[in-house]
């Protein structure tokens, strides 16, 4: 009969010691004493306790990994505020708070706007708001020595800071040029214009007592 028995009797001095299941071909493994203790403390515990265990680990792992790809490649999210609607240059901010990624928000990027914000230039629906684009009232969108003049009248689309040309009626009935200055705001009633003061007496009492043309300049504005 076959004997199935060790060629080798067991070596004393390693009676005592835990062996896991021997490998193919090869002698027991022996692992580190703390990793013995945590595998003889595992499979003491109750198979229901087990169980359980293995579905925490696998739910935490889970969620880790939901989580890191939630995550985007620019950076945990920022509090911003963007433009709720398209703002033309001058117009009344009206804005919205979102989360946006760090990595893409522009170092200035507002979080906050003041109620009387206008806008200095024309802002797109959705974009991240900053200070460049955002002027607290009217009077901060002036430049030394301007003043701005309200037009009851809609000019047609012109770009930010156009620069025009203001024509009225002399009183010998001959046209003449008022004043020249630059398109900063508009609201639901008027078209604000700043023009330089020294200009803005006789551009009011042309404004009323008669009509005032626009007529659009190339160029920047100018405050004198």
């Amino acid at each position: 009969m076959r004997d199935f028995l060790p060629r080798h009797p067991p070596d004393p001095a390693r009676a005592g010691a835990r062996r896991w299941p021997a490998t193919i071909g090869g002698p027991p493994i022996r692992w580190p004493r703390p990793v013995d203790r945590v595998a003889d403390g595992w499979w003491r515990l109750p198979s229901r306790l087990r169980v359980v265990a293995i579905v925490l680990v696998v739910a935490l792992a889970a969620a880790g990994v939901v989580r890191r790809s939630g995550q985007s490649p620019w950076g945990p999210p920022v509090d911003v505020v963007v433009a709720a609607v398209d703002i033309e240059a001058g117009g009344r901010v009206t804005a919205e708070s979102r989360t946006w990624p760090a990595d893409l928000v522009p170092a200035d990027a507002l979080t906050s706007v003041a109620p009387d914000a206008v806008a200095r230039r024309r802002v797109r629906a959705g974009e991240v708001l900053a200070s460049g684009h955002v002027a607290r009232d009217l009077d901060d969108l002036l430049r030394p020595g301007e003043v701005a003049v309200p037009l009851a009248q809609d000019l047609p689309d012109l770009p930010d800071d156009a620069r025009v040309v203001l024509l009225g009626a002399g009183f010998d009935g001959t046209g003449r040029r008022l004043a020249s200055g630059r398109l900063v705001a508009r609201d639901d009633t008027w078209t604000w214009v700043a023009v330089p003061s020294a200009q803005a007496a006789d551009l009011a009492a042309a404004i009323a007592t008669g009509p005032v043309t626009v007529a659009v300049s190339p160029g920047p504005g100018v405050a004198g």
